[in-house]
């Protein structure tokens, strides 16, 4: 005896199949979104900004440290420099503390790009 097994059929109705396109579109852009904003965060590791203000605090102090290598030193400090920098996307204003180096060799007006943990 032979049997004929007939094929499965699933009742839809065009309802379940808009509800389907729908829900798959919906995941698609939520993965492309998520790829999309992880290689914008990954490539852009620092904040962009223009410095608005060049601040320096006279604050001169001596720092003193012992070591057991080098004994004693002394490091003589003028004072705490800082910019106050403009975020070029947000708008927001960050004062950061940098060092004198870094202090000299930017002006008033130019970029500057810079770790948002700082």
């Amino acid at each position: 005896m032979s049997t004929t097994q007939t094929p499965l059929r699933v009742k839809s109705n065009l309802r379940d199949l808009v509800i389907a396109i729908g829900a798959g579109i919906l995941i698609v852009a939520l993965i492309g979104f998520a790829i999309l904003y992880s290689f914008e965060s990954a490539g852009n590791r620092g904040v962009k900004g223009e410095i608005i203000e060049k601040i320096f605090v006279a604050a001169p102090e001596t720092q003193i440290s012992i070591s057991t290598s080098k004994g004693l030193s002394r490091k003589e400090i003028a004072g705490e420099y800082s910019f106050k920098v403009k975020d070029s996307i947000n708008g927001t204003v960050y004062t950061l503390s940098v060092s004198k180096n870094v202090f000299d060799s930017y002006e008033k007006g130019q970029n500057f790009i810079f770790d948002r943990k700082q």
